[in-house]
C-alpha cells in the first residue's frame, strides 16, 4: 500500500491517475497534489484519483444505470 493518509487510513501511494468523475479525462497523479485540488481542463469539475473509494463508488453507480437502462 502507500503512505498513510492523514486520518491514519492507508492511501494510495506516489503513483495513479487523477480521472475526472464528470467526461473521463485522466492524467498522471502528481506526489504531494491531492487530485481533488486539481481541476479538468475539458470541463471544470474537480478530479479524483483513480481507484480511490469515491472513483469506485462513481463507477459503480454508472455500472448499475447502464445495467438498468438495458434492462428496459
Amino acid at each position: 500500500m502507500g503512505k498513510m493518509t492523514g486520518n491514519g487510513e492507508p492511501g494510495l501511494g506516489p503513483g495513479g491517475f487523477c480521472v475526472c468523475p464528470r467526461c473521463g479525462f485522466r492524467k498522471g497523479h502528481y506526489p504531494n497534489l491531492p487530485c481533488i485540488e486539481e481541476k479538468c481542463p475539458k470541463c471544470g469539475a474537480k478530479l479524483i484519483r483513480e481507484g480511490s473509494e469515491h472513483h469506485l463508488k462513481i463507477t459503480e453507480k454508472r455500472l448499475k444505470k447502464n445495467e438498468d437502462s438495458r434492462s428496459h
